[in-house]
């Protein structure tokens, strides 16, 4: 009964999330006759997995000059089957130009959050091509809690049979024998790369690269949950819309498991970090010298 009750529990959510993304896609395929109407996204959250981005994109939904688009994860300038379907099926995800001034006239903006682009060097050249005026909101965390509440979600859900230990601790071992993804790779499509994907520095460097640095916004999770209302401030001043009218508890969607596993384990990630960190440290206090870094790089580390 146990079995019986425990496939019970996991083939709802698992339908539900396939039925949505069918039910979303047809919605987008159906909204093509007015797609010479439709808004270009004004703004990207675009990182990073298991760093706030969730959340941010709901308080930004709930804001009134916002219109969300008609899905918060699009994927479409990350996957070569999305692109296919044409830049028009992405334009299908939002709102009418004529939506985007409320009752009072005052201008609104739209925009979407897909975490991958940030891994994405094809997807920074085409947004850069296709939207070239686009705002762009990177999320980052301490590495070390994003690549834990990584292998959380990733086991949640059944993705990820080995423990903690052993998964996390091959991830670190990978990234100790050879850099990647390397410079000449287009995205890091593989779920399990825990470690890898907090080297936050080598995928906004080539973001730097391609888009002017005011374009480009980088904000810490610490700095949403302990201040949510000058943080959100910040991203609305940011994409150009007011402040939000009320403060409000940060709500974590989406969360992961935080610092829970040993010692030992969290002290090799911290120390894997501790160069990358450095490196993204200073990537920041060049291209946003007037943004206080996050806390995890702004308090100096044992050892310096």
């Amino acid at each position: 009964m146990t079995i019986v009750r425990n496939l019970l529990d996991r083939v709802p959510l698992i339908y539900f999330r396939r039925w949505r993304k069918m039910v979303l896609r047809a919605s987008a395929l159906l909204r093509y006759p007015l797609l010479p109407l439709r808004a270009k996204p004004t703004f990207i959250v675009f990182g990073t997995h298991k760093c706030g981005t969730t959340s941010l994109y709901a308080e930004l939904a709930g804001h009134r000059q916002v219109a969300p688009a008609l899905r918060k994860e699009i994927h479409f300038f990350e996957s070569p089957r999305m692109k296919k379907l044409g830049f028009g099926f992405y334009l299908a995800h939002f709102p009418l130009r004529r939506q985007l001034q409320d009752g009072g006239g005052a201008p609104r903006v739209t925009g979407e959050a897909t975490p991958g682009y940030i891994y994405s060097r094809r997807a920074a050249q085409t947004i850069a091509r296709r939207l070239p005026d686009c705002r762009l909101i990177a999320v980052i965390r301490d590495p070390t809690d994003r690549a834990i509440s990584h292998y959380h979600h990733q086991a949640r859900f059944d993705r990820e049979s080995r423990s903690i230990e052993e998964a996390l601790g091959q991830s670190l071992e990978e990234q100790s024998s050879h850099e990647c993804p390397g410079p000449d790779d287009e995205t890091w499509i593989d779920p399990k790369q825990y470690v890898g994907r907090g080297l936050y520095a080598r995928y906004l460097e080539y973001w730097y690269e391609v888009f002017p640095a005011d374009q480009i916004l980088v904000v810490g999770l610490d700095d949403l949950v302990s201040d949510t209302m000058a943080t959100v401030t910040v991203v609305c001043a940011f994409i150009g819309i007011d402040p939000p009218e009320q403060s409000s508890e940060f709500s974590k969607r989406n969360v992961g498991g935080a610092r829970t596993t040993g010692a030992e384990l969290i002290g090799r990630l911290d120390e894997f970090y501790r160069e990358p960190n450095r490196d993204l440290a200073e990537l920041l206090r060049r291209k946003q010298p007037e943004r206080p870094l996050p806390r995890w790089l702004a308090e100096p580390t044992s050892g310096d």
